[in-house]
């Protein structure tokens, strides 16, 4: 018995370094983004409100953009995990599907989302370690 829980213990160390690869990596990247922006959008007041907002799209837009890692960029689907978000917090009808879908094109080929600059990042990361409150 004590042998079966040491080798249980043994496996576990191993399987976890075992990484997911190809679209089973893109689609883990997928989830977490969208639980995360999911989990985001729910603790803003008045949310469901503003669903037709097409600002509130642009948010999960950039959001999308900016939290994806960039060797996977060109691998993600902004659009389809946008409109996936979009269903999974407002529950829209197919209507309001196809009216978010025309718009969500439109914001990406005409290049309304905007990335983060590097800059940006570091200068946030610097503020909050060396002016902690």
């Amino acid at each position: 018995m004590r042998q079966i829980i040491i080798l249980i213990k043994y496996m576990d160390k191993n399987i976890s370094a075992v990484k997911l690869r190809g679209t089973l990596e893109v689609e883990d990247a997928c989830n977490q983004i969208s639980d995360f922006i999911c989990e985001l959008l729910s603790k803003k007041p008045n949310i469901v409100e503003l669903k037709h907002n097409t600002h509130n799209i642009l948010y999960i837009l950039e959001l999308i953009e900016n939290g994806i890692k960039q060797r996977m960029a060109k691998n993600i689907d902004k659009k389809k995990l946008c409109l996936d978000i979009l269903k999974r917090m407002f529950n829209l009808t197919e209507a309001e599907q196809k009216l978010a879908s025309s718009f969500i094109e439109v914001a990406l080929e005409n290049k309304l989302v905007k990335k983060v600059s590097s800059y940006k990042k570091v200068k946030k990361i610097a503020k909050g370690f060396f002016f902690k409150s």
